[in-house]
């Protein structure tokens, strides 16, 4: 049977009753037995006829602390999570500001998530990239899909790609820039090919990059990720795709920025669901905030001169 052991504090040493005190030969005091914290926890006692248990006692005793430590370690860490995010009332968030509007609507603000869903093949990576342009510093007539955005304070903006070959995403970038009207791309663009690299590597490398980014730049604007899907080992994994997005969603809540999220279907998977205008491709521009759903079903429209324009087919819950 297992004996208890209650370490009490004398001056700089700790010492208690040694749980095999019965088998002394000799008058047991409370200085006899010593426990030494540091390093290995064991404990010494000055009786020899209690030996044989002793051994015994520090494996026990040094298990029990192993088992210890990791439930009072997660303790201090839940209990420091529970104090940040109480509710205090003399402490006013700032008013909320969009980050990304379309045509005049708000679809991206900071610390929420964004998703762009859509078909194979209906310009889901060109709105992607107008995004990008609209925060890049552009004249006033520049063909940005409708989007709105600025970064005046210069924060990183994040775009990654898990979907182009690298050749493909170079010009899906370049594009990016000269629709903003510009022969190079800002200082705080960061663009980053993560094809082929496999969902563990690519999420190291979303998460390295911007931290980085974000130290270099003293913050994110937002961040672009074009196949958000591949992150994710199996999509259809309800415990692993949950844990994605509450990590994915901690992000933007630490860098204080929107992440938006391209998630490719199938092929076959989804049906064009279009109001039967030839040319009109419809996707989905979705916003979580919280428990609330914001979704905006939106198209891209080739017009005859060549020009691409997005048509506002329903939205709900956007303001």
């Amino acid at each position: 049977m297992s004996k208890a052991v209650h370490p009490i504090r004398i001056g700089e040493h700790h010492f208690c009753e040694c749980p095999q005190w019965q088998a002394h030969s000799t008058e047991s005091k409370p200085e006899d037995t010593r426990v030494t914290l540091d390093g290995a926890p064991t404990v010494h006692c000055f009786h020899n006829s209690c030996q044989s248990s002793i051994a015994a006692i520090n494996q026990e005793l040094r298990r029990n602390i192993g088992k210890a430590e990791p439930a009072a370690e997660h303790k201090i860490v839940v209990t420091r999570l529970l104090r940040e995010r109480e509710f205090n009332p003399q402490v006013e968030p700032p008013v909320l500001r969009p980050i990304y509007t379309l045509t005049g609507v708000c679809i991206s603000t900071p610390a929420n998530l964004s998703t762009i869903t859509s078909a194979i093949k209906t310009g889901k990576s060109a709105v992607v990239g107008a995004m990008a342009a609209a925060a890049m510093p552009h004249f006033h007539d520049a063909d940005l899909l409708g989007f709105s955005s600025s970064n005046p304070k210069g924060t990183a903006l994040l775009w990654f790609d898990s979907e182009q070959s690298p050749d493909d995403f170079w010009h899906c970038v370049s594009r990016s820039v000269k629709r903003a009207g510009l022969r190079e791309p800002p200082p705080w663009l960061h663009a980053y090919c993560l094809t082929g690299l496999g969902c563990k590597r690519a999420w190291e490398c979303v998460t390295e990059a911007t931290r980085d980014a974000a130290d270099q730049h003293g913050g994110v604007h937002s961040t672009l990720i074009d196949g958000l899907a591949d992150l994710v080992a199996d999509v259809n994994d309800p415990a692993e795709s949950n844990d994605f997005v509450a990590e994915l969603h901690g992000m933007a809540i630490s860098y204080d920025c929107p992440i938006i999220g391209v998630i490719h279907f199938n092929p076959g998977s989804e049906k064009s669901r279009g109001p039967g205008r030839t040319g009109i491709v419809p996707w989905r521009f979705s916003r979580r905030s919280g428990s609330l759903g914001h979704t905006a079903v939106v198209a891209l429209d080739r017009g005859e001169l060549g020009r691409t324009a997005v048509v506002a087919l329903r939205c709900q819950g956007l303001a």
